[in-house]
C-alpha cells in the first residue's frame, strides 16, 4: 500500500474555518480568506497529523505468466486530527464554528447575517450539556469532506 503524502513547509503555516468557499474544486480565493468568511485557527492548533491519502491496489492475476500485475483500487483517507490548545480554544472555538456554520437565508434564498458568536455562545452555555456537545459536533462534521482523485481528466 503507497502513501501520498502531503508536503508542510517549515515555519508559520495559517488554518483557516471559512463559511463559504465558492469554488468547485474548494480552493478558497483571496476575499473569501477574509475576516468576514473566515475564522482564523492558527493560533489555536498545537500539532497537525495524518492528513494522506492511500491507495490499496486490487492483484490481477494472468493465468499465462508467474507476475502478477495489479490496479489502483480504493483509495482511503488516514486518520487525520488537528489538536487544539485547550486553555485557548476551548472558551472560543465552538462557538466561533456554529456561528460560522450557520447559514441563514431571506424569503428570496439570498444569505443574510444569521447567528453570531454571541449568540452560539449563549446557546452553549443555556442548554444541557449533551445538546450543547451535539451542536457543535454538528457543526463539525457538516465541513468534513473527504475527496478522492480518481485519475484521468
Amino acid at each position: 500500500m503507497t502513501t501520498q503524502q502531503r508536503f508542510m513547509r517549515r515555519g508559520i503555516t495559517k488554518f483557516f474555518f471559512l463559511k463559504t468557499i465558492a469554488a468547485t474544486n474548494n480552493v478558497p480565493s483571496r476575499t473569501e480568506l477574509a475576516a468576514t468568511n473566515a475564522t482564523d485557527l492558527s493560533g489555536f492548533i498545537s500539532d497537525v497529523a495524518g492528513w494522506s491519502l492511500a491507495n490499496s491496489p486490487i492483484d490481477t492475476p494472468d493465468m499465462g505468466s508467474t507476475l502478477t500485475t495489479n490496479i489502483p483500487g480504493e483509495d482511503k483517507a488516514d486518520s487525520s486530527s488537528l489538536t487544539f490548545y485547550e486553555d485557548q480554544a476551548v472558551e472560543t472555538f465552538p462557538a466561533a464554528v456554529i456561528s460560522a456554520c450557520h447559514v441563514e437565508r431571506d424569503e428570496t434564498g439570498a444569505e443574510v447575517d444569521g447567528m453570531t458568536v454571541a449568540d452560539a455562545q449563549e446557546l452553549l452555555d443555556s442548554w444541557p450539556d449533551a445538546e450543547a456537545k451535539a451542536l457543535f459536533t454538528a457543526a463539525l462534521v457538516v465541513n468534513q469532506t473527504l475527496r478522492a482523485d480518481l485519475g484521468k481528466g
